[in-house]
């Protein structure tokens, strides 16, 4: 519970609301001889005011956490209670509840799983659908997205209508899933397989180094 304070010359007595309902606990003629003595005095009405600026410090504190988790997972909240001048438990619970509420969905690592000499095969499929009434794509995407194969599915716009990002130990692999178990499923007209031969950038992290060009430059 939230506890705000009046800023005006009367009563020092505070006053308490159910955050985030607005639900004022204090009598109703109370609250509003307050009310009408703060716009005697121009003053902002004071709960409703804190209130506003409390949850604009909240978004601001949410936002600034989702930031740094999402370029390094591992961050600990104790560094993030540091990096953002607020307490390690005030951290640990924005965490939480953001993770409650969904808008944290996993704490993803990235690997690069060819320099551990795993490699793997990727590759979008751009697939054409016909598709349905009242739903749309949305009964193939979702026939598609639960192949455990299938990273990621996309709506684009375009020539085609879904971009599936599937992966696989070889091009075979991979050829096979597409000609076996993707292109046979309802309402699917085409898929258009194009393999991804080099990494370079993937979720804000470059993978390997850049070849230094040694070669000399002309002046003009």
């Amino acid at each position: 519970m939230i506890q705000f304070y009046w800023t005006m010359p009367v009563r020092d007595a505070p006053i308490y609301w159910d955050y985030p309902r607005r639900i004022p606990r204090v009598s109703s003629f109370e609250s509003s001889a307050r009310r009408a003595i703060s716009l005697y005095l121009r003053l902002p009405y004071a709960p409703l005011y804190h209130f506003e600026k409390a949850k604009k410090m909240e978004l601001s504190t949410q936002k600034s956490i989702l930031d740094i988790l999402e370029r390094d997972a591992r961050t600990t909240t104790a560094q993030i209670a540091a990096m953002l001048d607020i307490n390690e438990a005030e951290a640990a619970a924005a965490i939480a509840k953001l993770e409650a509420d969904g808008i944290i969905r996993r704490h993803k690592t990235i690997v690069d799983w060819e320099l551990f000499g795993d490699e793997r095969v990727y590759a979008f499929i751009d697939v054409r659908v016909s598709p349905a009434r009242e739903v749309g794509y949305d009964g193939v995407a979702e026939r598609i997205y639960r192949f455990p194969q299938v990273h990621a599915v996309y709506l684009v716009s375009g020539g085609q209508d879904l971009r599936v990002i599937i992966s696989g130990r070889t091009m075979k692999e991979v050829a096979s899933f597409v000609s076996e178990r993707l292109a046979p499923i309802d309402r699917i007209e085409a898929c258009n397989t194009q393999f991804i031969l080099k990494r370079y950038k993937e979720d804000d992290e470059i993978f390997g180094e850049m070849e230094t060009d040694n070669r000399l430059v002309m002046a003009p």
